[in-house]
């Protein structure tokens, strides 16, 4: 008995030896799990700290090289941002009198205007701490990832106060929660990151001691923006960086993107650098701050093609040229198609050149194919200030002026007709002819010039029909007023022949003939004519119209 209890006993004591190990092993198990499931949890937490940290860059305080003076035509915004940065930076003049700067600032305006170099030079000029980022940085896939960031943005902007933020593209997060109609996943997130920079701008807790953060926002969206991120307290200030409208706006620009360029600087030359830029100003109307600065580039990066000391504004024109039709195709074969090609496009370059008051500058005349067609007289529309000085002695307009301004539109259907009769005129001069019919239309029916009492004004086609108005005396107007133009063209292109037999030479020579090479042409053959017929004043008379009319 004894000895069955003390086996007893012992098989009792491995029983629970074996529990116990079972025991410390799951428990160990238990506590592995447990530190996996932190891991997790941290690297969880890691993960999300990572994505709702702001990914806008910080600038280091006088890193940036661009300043306020490779801002051209700008003056005034520039001004506005000086006096901002002497605020923020303490200036003594404002001490004392409880001024604050503008918690925001938003730029506004076409794509290549400056926008993001003004930013720039406002990061190199106020040597504060300057962080930037792209409104696109701010949303992703993940829920409440916009509002941390802008968060985190503000918060790191805070904390080394005073300092800037420049948000580009801002229409991507700021763009007006009205005009959200299909809501999803995605609107709910940027419209959360919106709503928090709201806060943050001007919120109820965000008016810390000493706090001095300036926004600044650009934009080429500006009408979609919310209406509450434009208030006074968020973007206080809105400015537009526009494209320059006049000659004079550009040469600013210009003379910052040609410091360093190859332009002839010797003071006495043709193209000198004065006289280039301004040529360059005139010929680049609705050009981009952007635009003229790659114009400039490529231009003399052609001239060193060309082999050239210094560029000229023929590499302006070519490059010019190169961005409105493209690439140069195969030549033309010789032959009569290539020589009524040639006489067609330098009668209408010399018309044009010969007559500045009613026809566009030529920037330069072609009979180079680009892709299905021929480049043809390269026209270049004047700004309203060149046109203002143009016609700034002129008195209103006439329909003798208007007769003039159509025998130029018909120059290359008269040129065919002079030098290749009546059996030479091509299909090439129709679109110049149906432009100039419609025009002497609108001229007989709706001008009031036209002294025929027997015309109505014009009306619609469905009305004509309906109360049954005649068009017969608008036909026979019309007609008439081609007429007269046709003649009338048929005189210069007669009067001008030698000139264009030239062009036409050296267009068939060279292929392309610059716009101010032909007009130095027409200059020098009109100052050899004693009896030069000259462009009809604004100022004429009704009775010079009634003398046309009646002949």
């Amino acid at each position: 008995a004894r000895n069955w209890l003390m086996a007893g006993t012992f098989f009792w004591f491995i029983s629970q030896c074996v529990k116990a190990q079972h025991l410390y092993e799951r428990s160990s198990d238990v506590l592995k799990a447990k530190a996996k499931l932190r891991k997790m949890q941290n690297e969880r937490d890691a993960l999300a700290a990572q994505f709702g940290r702001s990914k806008a860059k910080k600038m280091k305080k006088n890193k940036s090289t661009t300043r306020f003076s490779d801002v051209a035509g700008q003056d005034l915004v520039v001004d506005e941002f000086q006096t901002i940065i002497n605020i923020m930076k303490g200036d003594p003049k404002y001490k004392g009198r409880a001024v604050e700067p503008p918690k925001g600032i938003l730029l506004e305006g076409p794509p290549g205007t400056g926008k993001t170099l003004l930013a720039k030079a406002v990061a190199g000029e106020a040597g504060l701490p300057f962080f930037y980022a792209n409104g696109s940085e701010f949303v992703e896939m993940f829920v409440g990832v916009a509002a941390s960031r802008m968060r985190n943005l503000f918060k790191r902007a805070r904390l080394n106060a005073p300092s800037i933020i420049f948000i580009d593209e801002l229409d991507t997060i700021g763009r007006s929660r009205a005009a959200n109609e299909f809501r999803d996943s995605s609107t709910s997130e940027r419209e959360q990151g919106l709503m928090q920079m709201l806060v943050e701008m001007d919120g109820f807790d965000n008016k810390e001691a000493g706090e001095a953060v300036l926004v600044i926002g650009a934009t080429n969206l500006a009408s979609q923006l919310d209406p509450a991120l434009l208030r006074s307290g968020r973007f206080d200030r809105v400015f537009n960086i526009g494209i320059p409208q006049t000659a004079a706006g550009r040469m600013p620009i210009l003379q910052v993107h040609a410091r360093n360029l190859n332009i002839d600087r010797s003071g006495d030359g043709k193209w000198e650098e004065d006289a280039f830029l301004h040529r360059v100003a005139d010929l680049t109307t609705g050009f981009s701050g952007a635009e003229i600065a790659n114009l400039l580039n490529e231009a003399a990066i052609l001239s060193v093609r060309r082999n050239k000391e210094t560029m000229d504004i023929n590499d302006i024109e070519a490059i010019l040229e190169k961005q409105a039709i493209g690439l140069v195709s195969a030549p033309l074969e010789d032959g009569w198609g290539k020589e009524h090609v040639a006489i067609m496009e330098a009668a209408r370059a010399v018309i044009y050149s010969a007559r500045p008051k009613i026809a566009p500058d030529v920037l330069q005349v072609s009979i180079r194919p680009r892709g299905s067609q021929i480049s043809g007289v390269i026209l270049n529309e004047r700004s309203p200030e060149v046109e203002l000085e143009l016609h700034a002695d002129d008195g209103p307009d006439t329909l003798k002026y208007y007769i003039e301004s159509l025998a130029v539109m018909l120059a290359g259907r008269c040129a065919e007709y002079v030098f290749f009769g009546s059996d030479g005129i091509s299909i090439r001069t129709n679109e110049e002819l149906a432009g100039a019919a419609e025009m002497a239309f609108d001229i007989v029916t709706s001008s009031g010039l036209y002294p025929d009492k027997k015309v109505l004004p014009m009306m619609d086609p469905i009305m004509l029909h309906e109360f049954k108005i005649p068009r017969k005396g608008m036909e026979d107007g019309t007609r008439d007023v081609m007429t007269r133009a046709h003649k009338r063209g048929i005189e210069l292109i007669k009067e001008y022949r030698p000139l264009i037999e030239r062009v036409a030479s050296e267009l068939l020579e060279n292929e392309r003939v610059y716009g101010s090479q032909v007009r130095d042409m027409v200059q020098k053959y009109e100052a050899t004519l004693e009896n030069k017929s000259t462009t009809p004043s604004y100022a004429d008379d009704i009775v010079d119209v009634l003398t046309i009319t009646e002949a």
